[in-house]
């Protein structure tokens, strides 16, 4: 019979006695068998991508796709802003997240 796996992440101002404890009964009381438990520093989440590789979908069109590669609705994203997508790409106005926080400094 096939297992499933899940790394869960506590937040860190949530990181308690008491949430370690709900979490562990909750998951006890569904079946869920926690098989490690441990901290990462948020350095090593930061430049390991930690977060970017787990929720990797989203993040890959957030913070690593370029503007250019993404599939937008041209329609869509022009009935909403009232310009162009075309127009707004070549005005170089739109960034993914990486490079918007690079660009802000």
């Amino acid at each position: 019979q096939p297992h499933n796996q899940a790394f869960v992440f506590i937040k860190p101002h949530a990181v308690t006695r008491e949430v370690k404890k709900t979490i562990t009964k909750t998951f006890k009381s569904k079946g869920i068998k926690i098989v490690k438990e441990g901290s990462i520093k948020s350095e090593d989440i930061d430049q390991k991508m930690l977060i970017d590789k787990h929720y990797s979908a989203i993040a890959s069109k957030a913070t690593l796709q370029k503007p250019e590669e993404l599939n937008v609705p041209a329609d869509k994203f022009e009935e909403k802003f009232g310009v162009s997508w075309e127009d707004t790409l070549a005005s170089g106005k739109v960034f993914n997240a990486m490079d918007g926080c690079e660009y802000l400094g």
